[in-house]
Parts: structure tokens; C-alpha cells; sequence
């Protein structure tokens, strides 16, 4: 993945997914090597940056999540997490160790780091104070948590509280297609009609959490935004799609309107890695065709 992605042009932070059990678990040690591996492999690539990743509290014990903070501060790297997502994830926490996950891991001393906490679904008032107290990023994955049951986030109440809020996609399993048009459209409709409110979630709002704090959240401090001194990081929109005419609100037209095919061009540092819809230094048939002879592998 991170070769593909290097190969690509696009800047990205990567997080290897850590599951283990113990500070000696052969295992999550192994994990944690390949992301330390791909750190020294590639840390000259200015656009990739790296986080450990330990899945979530129910796939990793407390020795084991202890040895990956001290993996992180020796090697100055902030953490990822799936929190919060279910509500068994919140039963299972408060039956093993007395408490939230939120909590569980704010007393661990994971919020000192820089914190990516994909979904906090299941958010207690006081989950969302110490969210935002500690700077915690929370990934929201709208689509993903509604496909598999989950419910929906407190975006509203987050917002409230000054807890940075950023969109994620979660996975192709249980997003497909990764759409970050869909997600803004549907976090933004998804809360308008559960709070039976028109302004529960606007599209400035979403847009800002699908780019200027996505970026920050991902560790990049010059991007994410148009402004004088920033990357040139860009997407172009065909705005005479029909599906964005007439022109007049162009954010609402993002969010509400666009689908991703009115994307024609993307820009990374002021390189063109997509020009006029197409990919010059990548070769997409070859792509497609390894793509589903992986699929035939893997359906046997």
C-alpha cells in the first residue's frame, strides 16, 4: 500500500493496522516492525507521513497498546484508533474495565499524542468533553457507521464543544465506493433529518472537515485550504457539469450536488498527478486487470 501510494503522487498519512495481545506477542510485534520498516523506506517522500495504528481496544490488550505509545513517542509519530464505533465495542469496555473507551484510553495517556480516533459513535457527554479537551481529531464515517448499524455520531453536539471533527471513508467493505462527495452529502442530510433540523450540519461545515481539518488531522499544517503560503493542493471541478448548473452557491453545489465525476483535475504541490481525467504516470488498465485477478484469487 505504501509503494502504491508513493507511486501515485498523492501525500498521505499511513497508519499499518496493529493488532496484538501482550508486549511480547510475536505477532503485533511483527506489525509494528513493518510500519518502523516502511518509516525508514520512505521517509524521504516529503507527501507521506506516518501514525501508528492499533485497530481498537477490542483487538488489542493494554500492554500491548502501552508498547505501541512508546513506539510512537520514541519515534515522534501520533496514533490512530477505531473508537467508540458500537455499542457492544461501549458494553464490553464498561464490563472489562469499569469505564468508556474514551475514558479508558485518555487515562492510558494515548490523548497526549496526536490522536486520530476514527467513528466515536457511542459518545457520552463526557466522552465528548474529554475529546475535546485533549485535541482528539475524530474521524466521523458517516456512510460506513449507517451500512453496518452503527448510528450516527453526535456531529452536532461534537461541533457544540470545539471537538475537531474531520470525515473518513472507513473501507471499501463497508463504504464501496470511498466517495468523499457522498460522505459529505450524506453527513450533512443524515443529521439535518435525525435532528429534524435544517442547520444541524452545514455544507461549510462539512467541507471544512473533509479538507482543512482532514488535513490537519493527517499532520499536514499547509494544505487544506486556498491561501498565500499554503501547498498547492487542488482539486478542479468541472462546473459546467450539469449536475452543478446553474452556479450559485458553489459549497452547497459541493455538498449537495457533486458526485466526484465533475472532478477533471488534481494537483499535488503544484504537480498535476490527474490532468484532464487522466492519470499519465499510472497505468489504469493494468490496475483494473491485477484488481480483479486479486478478486478470483481471493473468491478461490
Amino acid at each position: 500500500i505504501t509503494r502504491a501510494i508513493s507511486e501515485s503522487g498523492l501525500k498521505a498519512t499511513i497508519s499499518r493496522g496493529l493488532v496484538g495481545n501482550g508486549r511480547d506477542d510475536e505477532g503485533g510485534k511483527a506489525r509494528i516492525e513493518d510500519t518502523l520498516y516502511d518509516m525508514r523506506t520512505y521517509g524521504g517522500n516529503k507527501r507521506l507521513k506516518f501514525m501508528m495504528g492499533p485497530h481498537a481496544i477490542y483487538t488489542t490488550d493494554r500492554g500491548y497498546l502501552e508498547l505501541v505509545m512508546e513506539k510512537a513517542a520514541e519515534y515522534k509519530t501520533g496514533i490512530n484508533i477505531h473508537l467508540s464505533e458500537s455499542v457492544k465495542e461501549i458494553e464490553d469496555c464498561y464490563k472489562e474495565h469499569g469505564c468508556s473507551p474514551v475514558k479508558y484510553l485518555d487515562d492510558m495517556g494515548m490523548f497526549d499524542f496526536h490522536t486520530v480516533a476514527a467513528h466515536c459513535v457511542q459518545l457520552s457527554d463526557e466522552d465528548i468533553e474529554i475529546l475535546a479537551k485533549k485535541g482528539v481529531y475524530a474521524a466521523t464515517n458517516p456512510i460506513s457507521n449507517a451500512k453496518l448499524g452503527n448510528g450516527f455520531a453526535r456531529i452536532p453536539d461534537m461541533l457544540d464543544k470545539g471537538v475537531k471533527l474531520c470525515i473518513g471513508t472507513d473501507s471499501a467493505g463497508s463504504n464501496n465506493t470511498l466517495n468523499m462527495f457522498s460522505d459529505m452529502n450524506f453527513i450533512c442530510l443524515a443529521h439535518k433529518g435525525n435532528h429534524r433540523s435544517a442547520t444541524a450540519v452545514s455544507a461549510r461545515q462539512a467541507l471544512k472537515m473533509a479538507t482543512e481539518n482532514g488535513a490537519k488531522a493527517l499532520g499536514f499544517e499547509n494544505t487544506g485550504i486556498l491561501k498565500e503560503g499554503y501547498a498547492a493542493d487542488l482539486t478542479v471541478m468541472d462546473m459546467k457539469y450539469p449536475s452543478l448548473q446553474p452556479v450559485n452557491d458553489p459549497v452547497a453545489a459541493l455538498c449537495y450536488s457533486a458526485s466526484g465525476y465533475e472532478v477533471e483535475s488534481v494537483m499535488v504541490d503544484g504537480e498535476f498527478i490527474m490532468e484532464n481525467r487522466v492519470i499519465p504516470h499510472m497505468d489504469e488498465e493494468r490496475i483494473y486487470f491485477e484488481c480483479n485477478q486479486a478478486m478470483k484469487r481471493i473468491d478461490g
